[in-house]
């Protein structure tokens, strides 16, 4: 929200079925600095009617640049019996402001007490000889704060990682972890496997502890040394010689409307 003017907007949901939750919680993160912006959010029934603000915040009142602030906030047990709600998002301005309220990662869900989560971010493809960048981001989605979280990645069914978070993570709290691992053009293989496990005590959904990637091999485009040689006499080292092969330019032809 980026007022010009004095003014209202809202944002809107679709119909959301909250029926069988035992208690239901709104998440969202926001980031503004001070600007003349009050947010209310609330929920429209399926007769009407307009429930109390569920949380509102006045950024009049803010102070400093604004740092991403995470909350999760109880929603009455109430729209569990609803058929329907409609959640709206309303933000009123007293005037102009250059500063931005922004919303992300909204979401109404009915947390388990203890639920750590696990993403893998890897690139489709490498040429072989390459170091490979894989990421992982792990979360806590549940209401315990989790700490001692293990995290163990395997590439073709073989450990090339294993680490322990070692800072506690408390609800909607995340970090990433970098794993590299360097490829050889002798590797006979065309895809490498990759599967990465996350293990916290007493977790409660396992179903997000576990991601995997598929990453494809491409040859490389790089001829082998010939002329290899052993030189010296010496019978405690062997001294080699070759001869560089050879580059090959490559040509490639690309355009704009391939890409999204």
């Amino acid at each position: 929200f980026k007022p010009r003017a004095e003014g209202t907007s809202t944002l809107t949901t679709g119909k959301i079925n909250m029926k069988g939750a035992a208690a239901p919680k709104l998440f969202f993160s926001y980031k503004a600095g001070q600007t003349p912006v009050r947010l209310e959010m609330f929920f429209k029934l399926k007769d009407g009617t307009i429930t109390a603000p569920v949380w509102s915040n006045n950024f009049a009142n803010q102070s400093g640049t604004g740092k991403w602030v995470n909350e999760a906030i109880d929603l009455p047990l109430s729209l569990a019996a609803e058929d329907y709600a409609i959640l709206k998002i309303k933000a009123s301005a007293d005037g102009s402001s250059e500063e931005t309220v922004y919303l992300d990662n909204i979401s109404i869900t009915d947390p388990l007490q203890r639920d750590a989560a696990m993403e893998l971010s890897a690139p489709e493809s490498v040429k072989k000889g390459q170091t490979v960048k894989l990421k992982l981001k792990v979360s806590n989605q549940g209401l315990d704060k989790i700490e001692n979280a293990a995290v163990t990645v395997r590439l073709n069914d073989k450990i090339i990682h294993q680490s322990t978070i070692e800072q506690g993570l408390k609800m909607l709290d995340e970090t990433e972890i970098p794993v590299t691992y360097a490829t050889t053009i002798l590797d006979p293989s065309s895809k490498h496997v990759i599967k990465a496990e996350l293990t916290v005590p007493g977790d409660l959904n396992n179903d997000n502890n576990t991601a995997s990637a598929n990453i494809s091999l491409e040859k490389a485009n790089v001829l082998p040394a010939t002329d290899l040689k052993s030189n010296g006499d010496n019978r405690n080292s062997v001294e080699l010689s070759w001869k560089e092969p050879e580059s090959i330019p490559e040509t490639i032809t690309d355009n704009f409307e391939s890409y999204e």
